[in-house]
């Protein structure tokens, strides 16, 4: 019998998954690890596709210093639909139980989606641009509204 996680240089093996030894976790192809709870990447997208507008839904999971690890469903809206993620939250959390809804939903061109020779979206740039996305927002000073 071998010993698993097998070590292999920078990352970790387990069951055939690789995991990043630096973040402990994998490209979120099978799952995202929240304190406590296993979420499906595939579970989350198969539910936001289902969303009406929505084209293509990728789930990724962003560091996040409260959760570890925070949700992100990125989608690319079919060609003149307006979606909104309060919308796609929405529409996701009557089907998912309230730890699977992603915290975020952002909105991509397809363009901006990279992808493999099989056209498979590559989750670790998308996780990489999500979280400069997320970061980006987060920086910026709160909008004054008439309100305010």
């Amino acid at each position: 019998m071998t010993d698993w996680p097998r070590d292999t240089g920078g990352m970790s093996y387990a069951f055939g998954v690789a995991l990043s030894k630096e973040t402990g976790i994998g490209p979120l192809t099978l799952g995202s690890y929240l304190p406590g709870a296993n979420v499906s990447a595939l579970e989350i997208d198969q539910v936001i596709r289902a969303c009406p507008g929505v084209k293509i839904s990728q789930t990724v999971g962003v560091a996040d210093e409260l959760l570890g690890e925070m949700v992100v469903a990125c989608v690319v809206p079919h060609a003149q639909q307006m979606l909104t993620e309060k919308f796609v939250r929405d529409f996701a959390k009557k089907t998912l139980a309230s730890y699977k809804v992603p915290r975020r939903v952002l909105f991509f061109a397809e363009h901006e989606l990279k992808t493999t020779g099989s056209a498979k979206i590559i989750t670790a740039e998308l996780r990489k641009i999500a979280s400069a996305r997320i970061e980006a927002e987060s920086a910026q000073p709160p909008a004054i509204t008439a309100d305010t």
